[in-house]
């Protein structure tokens, strides 16, 4: 591996470490599994994302345990299921008020952790990287 591969993938290492240890707070205070939390994260952050078999594409949750996932957060209230109009062997699947708090909570560990990481960079240089982050998003979106 080069230098910048190498770079980039103990950046992504560290901060998918980081993340994790901050998140910990949330899944404690709402008794979550870090599975279940990643879950109700990507309904959030990516609403397309609405189904068990959509989720479970992602290769972020293994496959066998979104029933599992998918059950519990429904028995809690933190998400619902509708039947899709398009595809009615297919639930879409909907986070609840209920989530809401832990959602609103990742989001300022999130934000908070954001701020941190880039602490101290200039604004060019900030600018560069997301341009620069942008490039390689349209790459791997290429790539599927």
């Amino acid at each position: 591996m080069n230098n910048t591969q190498t770079c980039f993938m103990n950046f992504s290492y560290s901060l998918r470490i980081l993340l994790e240890e901050r998140m910990k707070t949330v899944q404690k205070e709402y008794d979550l599994k870090k599975s279940e939390l990643i879950f109700l994260l990507i309904l959030e952050f990516y609403p397309e994302l609405n189904s068990a078999k959509k989720i479970s594409g992602l290769g972020e949750l293994k496959r066998g345990n979104i029933s599992f996932i998918v059950e519990t957060l429904f028995k809690r209230g933190f998400i619902v299921q509708e039947t899709d109009e398009n595809d009615r062997r297919s639930n879409k699947i909907m986070l609840t008020e209920k989530a809401r708090s832990i959602i609103e909570e990742s989001k300022v560990i999130l934000n908070d952790t954001f701020s941190l990481i880039i602490e101290g960079i200039p604004k060019e240089e900030l600018e560069m990287g997301e341009k620069l982050f942008e490039k390689m998003y349209l790459n791997i979106k290429k790539l599927k």
